[in-house]
């Protein structure tokens, strides 16, 4: 019954979140709910088989959270409107044409650095005893072996540039009628990008560049016809088509990434990861110690990384640990991510956990509203890197993300973002279009 209360719960937080800040799919709240819903009924279809008991407790924090970051939005939207921006009628768009000679020489760069970091690990995987497509997640597996140095260079070089290049991509395709084929050359770094993430035996951050095309998607429809565009049908059909073929994707590669065999079909595979961190979230609760055994320093599970860095660097004298798997339902399968609640409620208490989600989505508020959303005159560059990380909110289901990327690889992976797209678009041809609706007739090149 506990589960059917906090089921509802979500469904009308999701309601009241659509109501307030007007059926907007990119808004913080909305997605965030949106996700939890999803998880919720992801949980519901294998209610019997994992023999669902919710904890009250669990339920109640999850619903207080809910509140809280509906409540921080409506804050700052608040606070934006009562500024009352005054809008630049006059918008200005580019149209950017890569030189060709440019996009040859990335491309092959890129080509080569994939081809040493694939290299690498189909050498490290041979080393182990892994044979096949299996070698790329024996090696993200094993404590034997592990990529380092220049080969993970490599691959967050091919990595991120694909992030550039969807922005280039979808700039150039929504800004340009029928342009797909005059770009298609651009998808060729996204391309090696994916093949890079399914070599490192991972397939998360092919989500991440799924809700970056998403966002930017969106976006730049708004900035194109000078609409809030909530939902409408071509727009609702292209999110749900590209989700279906990650989804698609992240089926087919499950025993590559994995390292073993998986037998499960579709709905169960796709509903277990869906689902189960909302429902370990509630195994947690009920056993708050069991979840992690490593050295304990203050914020450890919330900011992992940041302290594995100054364990690297010599800073702290003990190195910390990932977070222990728990059961569904006496070992069926298990997981060991619970939630963006998790690890701040684990780090600080309920009144922390609170302060971290009033920060958190503070900032994405404030950059969605004060920096992206309705604005005449964008920031590119600030589009670029917000859509990169907006997958931390899309991804609030499932993980707290802070421990990820919170460190200070993520402000030089942002700085050479910037500096490439900054680069690319200064040796770029650029068509200037103004007043989209008087001069749509410009956009059929």
């Amino acid at each position: 019954m506990v589960f059917y209360f906090l089921l509802i719960c979500i469904f009308l937080l999701w309601i009241i979140s659509l109501f307030i800040f007007n059926k907007d799919i990119l808004s913080p709240s909305v997605v965030t709910n949106t996700v939890f819903l999803i998880s919720g009924f992801c949980v519901l279809f294998n209610y019997s088989y994992w023999n669902v008991v919710y904890n009250l407790q669990a339920a109640l924090i999850i619903i207080l959270g809910l509140i809280l970051i509906i409540l921080v939005e409506l804050l700052v939207k608040s606070f934006k409107n009562k500024l009352n921006y005054r809008k630049n009628k006059n918008r200005k768009i580019n149209i950017i044409i890569i030189p060709k000679y440019l996009l040859l020489i990335i491309n092959v760069v890129l080509i080569v650095l994939f081809s040493i970091y694939i290299i690498t690990t189909i050498k490290l995987g041979l080393s182990i005893g892994a044979t096949g497509f299996l070698i790329f997640g024996a090696v993200k597996e094993s404590t034997e072996v592990s990529i380092s140095g220049f080969p993970l260079i490599c691959y967050d070089l091919c990595y991120f540039t694909g992030f550039v290049f969807i922005y280039l991509f979808l700039n150039n395709v929504i800004k340009i009628k029928n342009g797909i084929r005059k770009n298609l050359f651009l998808l060729i770094p996204i391309i090696i990008g994916i093949f890079s993430v399914l070599a490192m035996g991972a397939r998360g951050p092919i989500m991440q560049y799924l809700v970056c095309f998403i966002f930017l998607l969106v976006s730049l429809y708004r900035r194109r016809y000078r609409i809030s565009i909530n939902i409408k049908r071509s727009i609702f059909f292209k999110i749900i088509l590209s989700t279906f073929i990650f989804l698609i994707l992240f089926y087919g590669v499950r025993e590559i990434v994995k390292g073993r065999t998986n037998s499960s079909s579709f709905l169960q595979y796709i509903t277990y990861y869906m689902g189960s961190p909302l429902y370990l979230f509630s195994s947690f609760i009920k056993n708050t110690s069991s979840v992690y055994s490593g050295y304990s320093y203050f914020g450890v599970a919330t900011f992992t990384n940041f302290y594995g860095s100054l364990y690297d660097w010599g800073l702290v004298d003990f190195p910390v640990s990932t977070l222990n798997f728990l059961s569904i339902n006496g070992g069926i399968s298990g997981g060991n991510e619970f939630t963006i609640f998790m690890r701040p409620y684990y780090d600080f208490g309920l009144i922390g956990m609170l302060i971290f989600l009033f920060l958190f989505y503070s900032m994405f508020n404030f950059f969605y509203y004060f920096k992206l959303k309705d604005q005449t005159k964008l920031d590119d560059s600030g589009l670029l890197i917000y859509s990169m990380y907006f997958y931390m909110v899309v991804m609030s289901f499932y993980y707290c993300f802070t421990c990820q990327d919170f460190r200070l690889q993520t402000i030089i992976i942002i700085i050479y973002v910037v500096l490439l797209y900054k680069f690319i678009l200064k040796v770029s041809t650029k068509i200037k279009i103004y007043d989209l609706r008087s001069m749509n007739e410009k956009l059929y090149l």
